[in-house]
């Protein structure tokens, strides 16, 4: 049995198992990013990484506040103005990133899944309006992957039709 080339075959139940799956990924990360905004709410500022600032910066402090390069106070303010990175801020744009290539891989891989799915039931929903017209079936086929691959025999068995034609 040769491939379908149409992989939206019901939209209607294909587009709304898609939207079910990425609702319940997006809630997880939400539920991630919820947990990660209040642990950096609940941290004391000590931070995860540090960039320090511009030596220039806190020698021109010191130069204007006659403050000696070694002293504590100097100490103190190159502490102060350093940049303080924090575990949120570091992994904020690597999950949203994540985030938008799951998505995607999501969306293409329920699409291939829904349709294993509801293409046999659309084939078998097919076959059985034209047996209720009165027209000339031929066998009906799944293919080897589809989900009720066995269906298709029974269905043919239950409708008297000889499969060897």
């Amino acid at each position: 049995m040769k491939d379908r080339k149409i992989l939206i075959v019901d939209k209607t139940f294909q587009y709304s198992f898609i939207k079910k799956n990425i609702l319940l990924m997006l809630f997880t990360f939400l539920l991630i990013f919820i947990v990660l905004s209040i642990w950096e709410k609940l941290q004391v500022r000590q931070g995860f990484l540090l960039r320090p600032p511009q030596n220039g910066e806190i020698i021109a402090w010191a130069k204007a506040n006659n403050v000696s390069e070694g002293s504590a106070e100097f100490l103190r303010q190159f502490i102060l103005r350093a940049k303080v990175y924090t575990f949120y801020q570091l992994l904020w744009m690597p999950m949203l990133l994540v985030m938008v290539i799951n998505v995607i891989v999501l969306v293409i891989a329920n699409i291939y899944y829904s349709n294993t799915i509801i293409g046999p039931i659309y084939r078998l929903k097919m076959f059985l309006e034209r047996k209720i017209k009165g027209e000339e079936i031929e066998p009906l086929h799944f293919r080897k992957n589809d989900a009720f691959y066995d269906l298709a025999e029974l269905v043919n068995k239950a409708c008297n039709i000889d499969i060897k034609k």
